[in-house]
């Protein structure tokens, strides 16, 4: 296991601002410019098990080599579980990647909820009860982002975290530019400390 010289030790709940890590992972509070904690390696771990389960990641651009687009993705926190990919994958899996990829960080799951959770404990032997549950919660939270797609803002609704973060966007560039590092990182010397990796469409 290697950091390339990008971890950092969280020290009374000070935020961080530095730009590091892969696009396609990289959580919406660092796109923000809203200083980011522990919680951003939860959601890349939410990245993570989506691509395991399925093959490929819950954002992608639509315009080919787009970071831009992708980040919009990002920031709007919209993802599915597209069929037939994954319709043999349990709703128990499914609620744990939704809580994995919270905008909320408030609400964004914890490593102890992770490592407490039955899917996580008992893998494949889910009990019936917790995977009705988790179905559920599922197509309750589909369904509710769907109807928040289709409010149209003057309707005087409180603002969502996705217009919020949306609505705080910055690029890479900008976000490079007005932050110097509030740690010491090899790589802050380089012309690119956050790696473009692009992933293709399939």
């Amino acid at each position: 296991l290697a950091d390339f010289g990008l971890a950092s030790v969280l020290e009374d709940e000070k935020a961080l601002y530095d730009v590091c890590g892969t696009p396609t992972y990289v959580a919406p509070e660092i796109l923000a410019e809203l200083g980011y904690n522990t919680k951003v390696d939860i959601w890349s771990a939410g990245i993570i098990i989506y691509v395991l389960l399925c093959g490929f990641p819950p954002f992608m651009s639509m315009e080919e080599h787009s970071q831009d687009a992708l980040f919009e993705q990002i920031l709007r926190g919209r993802f599915g579980f597209p069929s037939p990919i994954w319709d043999n994958i349990s709703y128990s899996a499914k609620a744990l990647i939704q809580g994995l990829l919270n905008l909320d960080v408030e609400e964004r799951f914890t490593a102890e909820q992770i490592l407490d959770y039955h899917w996580v404990k008992g893998l494949a032997d889910v009990h019936e009860e917790f995977e009705e549950i988790a179905r559920v919660c599922v197509e309750a939270r589909l369904t509710q982002e769907a109807e928040m797609d289709d409010v149209d803002a003057s309707n005087g609704f409180e603002e969502s975290n996705a217009e919020y973060y949306w609505s705080r966007r910055a690029s890479m560039d900008e976000l490079s530019e007005s932050h110097g590092g509030n740690r010491y990182s090899p790589l802050a010397e380089s012309e690119a400390s956050f790696t473009a990796v692009y992933t293709p469409r399939k």
